[in-house]
């Protein structure tokens, strides 16, 4: 938790899980890791949002659009880390990745089996 305060007693988070069509978390039912036909090594889970933090435990998601813009529009000098962000990949392991990631590629790794090359992340 990233403990950020503002405007609430609560604790809030930049941490957001990627959903919607063609994702891990695309509606209802959980998809299983033999389903990660992009694999899990290229298909990204949860991100840390450059955004407005988030209550902890309001569940405030984002669409791979919305995190793409988000990464375009965001000054560098927002980013906690220096123009990076942290991100959990579905095999377990946490990246620091580019705000710079080109958008097909930032695309690529929040869907589980778009077939799209997730090199040079």
């Amino acid at each position: 938790v990233d403990y950020l305060r503002g405007g609430s007693d609560e604790p809030r988070t930049r941490y957001v899980v990627v959903t919607g069509p063609g994702t891990a978390f695309d509606g209802e039912r959980a998809t299983r890791l033999d389903e990660i036909h992009d694999g899990p090594s290229n298909t990204l889970l949860l991100v840390e949002s450059p955004g407005d933090p988030v209550d902890w435990m309001r569940p405030d998601d984002i669409a791979p659009e919305e995190l793409v813009r988000l990464l375009a529009t965001t000054p560098r000098e927002a980013f906690p880390h220096g123009g990076r962000f942290f991100a959990l990949l579905a095999n377990g392991e946490v990246r620091s990745l580019s705000r710079d990631l080109p958008p097909e590629t930032l695309r690529g790794l929040c869907t589980i089996d778009g077939g799209e090359p997730a090199d040079g992340f």
